[in-house]
């Protein structure tokens, strides 16, 4: 009696304490969420700065803004497009990109939001005087409608003339168009109403997750405006609801406020209803009372158990144990051995993890290796390229003007191609690489794609087809040339919602031996051997990383075809 009654005060007293600690566990856990959505606001305020810059700087946009020569500005205009579309389409919250020199001297790609742009020009008093110290964000005037889009302005500086310094007058302003809700993950817990999050600049809200009222924007801003006077409010009312407040000075003139109601948060540690804890409390007094009256018969199985479970602890051998009469005590023990063949699996399982972990931390070395061996500057490497086209453009080189677009787009896929692309565009680069050879071996390759429309729009992961088929000019054609003309078809379809890919070229074909040989590279890899290029291994091993499922098969016909196929699970 006197262990229930002590049981019987112990549940009273963490009944009426309950909801004190956990409304501190739930303020805790509140900041931690807001804290972690300042963190992506102010690590994507910082790579916004750094895209501005980085395409503001960049060469050709230099030359279409400042350029004294009017040919050279309107050569460099389609190249600077190009980039900042590039730039654009790099990050999934960039709206768009604009230039401002003055009224009569802008550069944008588009006029989607070309009117929006110019009223926050004027808002914000860069229409006429774009003298700016720093960068700074702006939001729209049509924020009912588009609450989460901002501009954030950049200064940039005319650097065209080699050996001029930056100015501390900026000569333009670079201003990206930005979607706070595209770059912000929302925790599950502030799904809800009455939740909202603002960036506030120079005291102004400049974007709000959703439209704020006129009630919701004055408790923001007033909450706010009192900081340097009073410590921020902890809770703050919203709609009749009781809702956690959090704000920080994120610097630079920007702050972050994250509203929520405590509800959200509170309910994680305190149960929903009274009643539950009635259930409990019943649920927990006759559980004692039948473990009192099972005690003795059961503790002759429990003794079995601990003394079985010791012997496991100091031997290597497989024990379980034994299973004994009693159901509920059967039962336990069949839990416990199959737990324990499930931690066997799991502990072998792991020994497999590790060496494909070890494995693949082998090839990402020499991938290193081979990536600091032809390490390059890739925008030096683009200008000089756009710079030779623009000379073979000039002296009506047409081949060159041709071979070097080809290989520019080669390398620009190759470089900033992402983990996956739809298959046009696998199939663009390949078209690519050809239009290279077939310059410089005219009308010797017939290249023939066949892509269904659904299977067109699949992605896969990219540079995988272009290496089969410079396997297949490498190899195929050798010293042998078909008397209908070197030819190469790619098929693809999707089939029960699985992607097929064929490459077939009408070469020489592979020999059993050779074909024996890449059959083991795919089953096993060998760490002794160096790869210099991507291979049919290497595609291998790279789509079972993508999913297990995929495959690759060769089918071969010496001195008539080979074909390869590749199946991607959807």
């Amino acid at each position: 009696m006197l262990f229930f009654l002590v049981m019987l005060i112990m549940l009273a007293y963490y009944y009426f304490n309950l909801r004190k600690v956990a409304e501190e566990q739930a303020d805790t856990y509140f900041n931690q969420l807001a804290y972690g959505m300042e963190q992506q606001v102010n690590g994507k305020l910082g790579e916004i700065d750094r895209v501005a810059k980085s395409c503001g700087y960049y060469s050709i946009v230099q030359k279409s803004l400042f350029s004294q020569f009017p040919n050279e500005k309107a050569k460099s205009i389609n190249s600077a497009k190009e980039i900042v579309f590039t730039y654009k389409d790099s990050y999934k919250y960039i709206k768009d990109i604009f230039f401002y020199i003055n009224f009569h001297s802008r550069f944008y790609t588009n006029t989607t939001y070309l009117r929006s742009f110019l009223q926050n020009l004027e808002q914000s008093g860069l229409e006429e005087d774009i003298t700016l110290d720093h960068s700074i964000i702006s939001g729209l005037d049509d924020s009912a409608n588009s609450p989460s889009l901002f501009f954030y302005h950049v200064p940039i500086s005319n650097i065209l003339n080699e050996g001029t310094a930056i100015t501390p007058r900026n000569d333009a302003i670079c201003s990206i168009l930005c979607d706070m809700n595209q770059f912000i993950t929302v925790p599950d817990e502030f799904s809800g109403d009455n939740t909202y999050y603002a960036i506030i600049y120079d005291g102004s809200i400049v974007s709000s997750n959703t439209s704020l009222t006129p009630e919701i924007a004055t408790l923001i801003q007033g909450a706010v405006s009192s900081r340097k006077n009073t410590k921020p409010p902890k809770f703050v009312n919203v709609n009749d609801t009781k809702c956690y407040y959090y704000h920080s000075d994120i610097g630079n003139s920007r702050e972050f406020v994250c509203i929520a109601p405590a509800e959200a948060t509170t309910e994680t540690y305190i149960p929903a209803r009274r009643g539950l804890y009635i259930i409990a409390l019943i649920g927990f007094a006759l559980t004692l009372s039948l473990l009192f009256f099972f005690m003795q018969r059961l503790s002759v199985a429990i003794n079995s158990f601990v003394s079985t479970l010791n012997k496991m602890r100091t031997s290597s051998d497989k024990i379980r144990l034994k299973e004994p009469h009693a159901k509920e005590m059967k039962f336990l023990a069949q839990q416990i051995n199959g737990m324990l063949d499930r931690i066997d699996n799991s502990a072998q399982q792991e020994q497999k993890t590790r060496e494909q972990l070890f494995q693949l931390k082998i090839e990402q070395q020499e991938s290193e290796m081979i990536a600091y061996r032809s390490q390059i500057n890739p925008h030096f490497l683009f200008n000089t390229m756009e710079c030779i086209r623009s000379m073979a453009q000039y002296y009506n080189a047409e081949p060159i003007e041709e071979i070097i677009s080809a290989t520019a787009s080669l390398l620009r896929y190759s470089l900033y191609a992402k983990q996956n692309v739809p298959l046009n565009e696998e199939i663009q680069n390949v078209t690519h690489y050809l239009t290279i050879l077939s310059i410089r071996f005219p009308d010797k390759y017939v290249f023939t794609p066949d892509i269904s429309a659904e299977a067109g729009l699949r992605e896969i992961p990219p540079m995988i087809l272009q290496p089969i088929v410079e396997n297949s000019i490498k190899h195929g054609f050798d010293g042998f040339i078909p008397t209908d003309g070197c030819k190469i078809a790619i098929k693809a379809a999707v089939v029960d919602d699985v992607l097929e890919i064929t490459v077939r070229d009408n070469g020489k074909g592979i020999g059993k031996e050779e074909l024996a040989k890449i059959a083991e590279d795919f089953s096993v890899f060998k760490e002794e051997e160096k790869r210099d290029s991507i291979g049919l291994h290497n595609i291998y091993r790279r789509l079972k990383l993508t999913n297990e499922k995929n495959e690759m098969t060769i089918e071969t016909e010496e001195n008539s075809f080979t074909e390869i196929k590749i199946t991607i699970v959807i």
